[in-house]
């Protein structure tokens, strides 16, 4: 080959360009050094042929390796020749019955996790609370079925903000505004505005935010605590690992170690005295005549978040609040 030719040090560009991979680079370099003897032997090179690199220091301890060297794990190998006696009473014409068995049970084995493999790995709060409205539905499957696909939203043109948005919108404002300049209606819009000419939101997210829902809620019992309290932590993340068994209680799981990763973020908790609060605000519709529908349709959620908060914290969560934007309720869990 050119490479085994050359007198260069350097490999000669047309033998760099006839190489596709890695490997055809290294293994021509390596075919002139002198501990390349056994590899020159495997390709049926003479030895003598080939251009050494003079005055190279380097050592090399260079072994190939067949397929079946990497054959290691003891079970592919009992398989592997467990098939070859097979092809070979076939070709001997021993019972054909016992082959017939063999092959059945083969092609009948399933894997003994099939439930285990159906489940996420990893969910979200928001996920859990769908999940528990579809108890109709199959399980962690109902997960991923889409219910209907959306245009993008270039091709949907300008459209007026919906819910899910304008709760965005309400849950990032009161994350960001200063509590103590929230006693008035004014306070408040000053700060949205402020939020605006800073460029923490837009021009569109401005005009949505409900100042006075968001003032309403620090008139509240539960907004003045807010305010009064040593320390206040607004949109916390976090991410625990719980029991699959515990998030799919219905379903068969084989594996009773199974974890999934729950992620979410805690919207408000504050400390109180000694007391640990935690408080959970909703800005989308309610009806106020059915609140035990309500506490149902986010209990999932302030379990979870508490569950967050007493493995991070490493205390117990003292009282635990819904608080409706809607409707203006508190609602203790």
């Amino acid at each position: 080959s050119t490479a085994l030719d050359s007198k260069e040090d350097k490999l000669k560009a047309d033998a760099v360009a006839r190489g596709s991979k890695y490997l055809d680079w290294i293994g021509q370099a390596l075919m002139r050094h002198e501990n390349s003897n056994e590899l020159l032997r495997s390709y049926g090179i003479d030895e003598d042929r080939a251009q050494r690199l003079a005055g190279d220091e380097s050592k090399w301890l260079l072994k190939l390796w067949k397929k079946e060297n990497f054959i290691k794990d003891k079970a592919q190998r009992e398989e592997t020749e467990d098939i070859m006696d097979i092809l070979k009473a076939l070709e001997l014409g021993k019972d054909s019955r016992q082959l017939d068995r063999t092959v059945v049970k083969r092609l009948e084995w399933i894997y003994p996790y099939e439930n285990s493999s159906k489940l996420p790995v990893k969910l979200s709060v928001t996920e859990l609370k769908r999940l528990g409205a579809r108890e109709e539905d199959d399980g962690a499957q109902s997960l991923f079925k889409s219910e209907h696909i959306r245009k993008p939203r270039f091709l949907e043109g300008k459209k007026a903000m919906g819910a899910a948005e304008k709760g965005c919108v309400m849950h990032y404002v009161m994350q960001h505004l200063e509590l103590s300049q929230t006693d008035t209606l004014e306070a408040i819009e000053a700060q949205v505005q402020r939020l605006y000419r800073e460029d923490y939101i837009t021009e569109e997210w401005a005009k949505a935010v409900d100042i006075k829902r968001i003032h309403s809620f620090f008139c509240s019992s539960i907004g003045k605590r807010v305010k009064k309290s040593q320390k206040v932590f607004r949109e916390m993340p976090f991410n625990i690992e719980v029991s699959s068994k515990e998030v799919f209680p219905d379903v068969d799981i084989e594996d009773s170690s199974e974890k999934i990763l729950i992620q979410g973020v805690i919207d408000l908790y504050f400390i109180e005295g000694e007391r640990l609060i935690l408080l959970d605000y909703k800005t989308d519709y309610v009806d106020r005549s059915n609140m035990d529908n309500v506490i149902s349709r986010y209990k999932t959620q302030i379990e979870y978040y508490e569950k967050a908060l007493q493995i991070a914290l490493k205390r117990a969560v003292d009282e635990k609040y819904i608080y409706l934007f809607h409707t203006g309720d508190i609602i203790r869990v």
